[in-house]
Formats: structure tokens, sequence, C-alpha cells
């Protein structure tokens, strides 16, 4: 399982549920709903610059998983992690998955997504 999974729980409810967070240790495996798995923060280590940081914008767009659409979110560094705080609230954030930042750029007439870097979710 995967923080942020929800198919394949084998859990009947009224509504989805995702995993929230795994304990190893227990081996224990804490489910919730969307609501109580959503957030408005992010944090990404182990981080990947396309673009120095120093020329990134302060507001950039975020996508947390691969076919989610970009969404609006201020940047800023704490050490080497990247923190991202979006607009409206978010997620749902997986721990190990990729944050990605991009930044929209005109071509020839065209608008298109540009990846400026990202992180590991931690």
């Amino acid at each position: 399982y995967t923080e942020g999974q929800r198919k394949g729980l084998g859990i009947a409810w009224a509504e989805p549920l995702y995993v929230i967070r795994k304990d190893a240790a227990a081996n224990t495996l804490v489910a919730g709903t969307k609501a109580e798995l959503a957030g408005s923060m992010v944090r990404a280590e182990n981080t990947n610059y396309l673009v120095p940081f120093a020329q990134w914008p302060e507001t950039v767009l975020l996508r947390t998983r691969f076919r989610q659409p970009p969404r609006k979110a201020r940047v800023t560094r704490d050490g080497e992690a990247l923190v991202f705080q979006e607009e409206a609230p978010g997620g749902p954030y997986a721990k190990g998955q990729i944050a990605t930042a991009y930044t929209v750029e005109t071509r020839d007439g065209e608008e298109r997504l540009r990846v400026l870097g990202g992180g590991v979710i931690s």
C-alpha cells in the first residue's frame, strides 16, 4: 500500500477511503476519507532543479500526481527542501511520490508548461 492509495483496500464504507499512513512496526494501516487526507502544504526533499531556484517565480504550478491538472502554489525553500503552499486545499499527497513545479511559457504563440524542478514528497 502507498499513502494516498484508494483502490484495492477491500474496505466497504459509505465513501471512498484512502491510505492515510502506515506503521510497519505495528503492522497497521490507517485509512480515512479524502477530507482527512487533503491538505494545502506539501514538502519535497531530494530536490532536482532544471532551472536554478533563484530564477523561479514566487507562484508556480504544482503537480503531485501524474494525471492531475497543475494547481497554483507559492513555493519557498527550507534548507534543501521545497515547501509548496497551495492556494486552495489540494492533495491527497502521497509520501514518496514526486512534486513537480512548472511555469507557463509562451513559444511560437503557444502556451506550454515548462518544468522547473521538483522533489520527493516527504
